[in-house]
This record gives C-alpha cells, structure tokens and sequence, in this order.
C-alpha cells in the first residue's frame, strides 16, 4: 500500500519454502521492514522496488538514485548519513547498521551493490 501511495510499482518472488525456515522471525521483519523502507524512500515515483525471497536469501532491489562507490563500503557503519536526494531529509543513519548487527547475529551476512541512477540491491544470506 506504501510504494501504491508513493506512486511505485512493488513486486514480489517469495519462494513457498522460505515460509519454512528456521529464522528469528522477529529479526526477519525488522530487516525487511529497514531494506523495504529504505528501498522505498529513495526510489522516485514511477520507479520499482522488488522482494525476492528464498529459503536462506532475502533480496530487496530498488530503481532508486543508487549509492555514489565512494561511500558505499560505509552505509553499514552506524550513524553515517547522506542526504536523501528525493527529499533533501537525513536519516538516522542507523537502518543498515541494525539491519546488519541482525543478520550477523542470525549466523548470516548481508551485502549491497549498487549503481548511481540505477538503483541498489540489498541481500541478507543466512545459514543453510
């Protein structure tokens, strides 16, 4: 309902055996919540933004502004912020670091690539 009202087009692949998974499932929607929201802030109207899900990957890509390769080895660290370019607002700075710590603790890693303009994908790998 949120990517309808900010005029985005969402999308979804969830594998029925990811229902199945030995997961936190607390710490599941926390990280969803943090990649689905960021994901959403920073793609423009007219734009996409996709879930895909298997039983140990969790993936969120975006058709958002992208992350500039200079900062991107740093937007898992706490508290590092940049200017949304949608909104010229800040944010925590905390999202990605939590989602993180999260996905660690899980025994799981995350990782991001991402391309200025094109957009960013997020994934959270778990153990099998």
């Amino acid at each position: 309902a949120r990517a309808e009202m900010l005029g985005l087009v969402f999308t979804s692949n969830i594998d029925p055996a990811a229902k199945t998974a030995s997961l936190d499932a607390e710490a599941l929607r926390r990280i969803l919540t943090i990649l689905l929201d960021n994901a959403l802030a920073f793609t423009p109207a007219g734009k996409s933004v996709h879930l895909e899900t298997s039983v140990h990957t969790v993936t969120v890509k975006d058709q958002g502004c992208g992350i500039p390769p200079d900062i991107q080895a740093r937007t898992f660290e706490r508290f590092f912020t940049t200017t949304n370019p949608l909104t010229g607002r800040r944010g925590t700075g905390l999202g990605l670091a939590i989602a993180r710590s999260l996905a660690v603790r899980a025994g799981g890693t995350i990782a991001l690539e991402s391309q200025p303009d094109e957009g960013t994908s997020v994934t959270v790998m778990f153990p099998k």
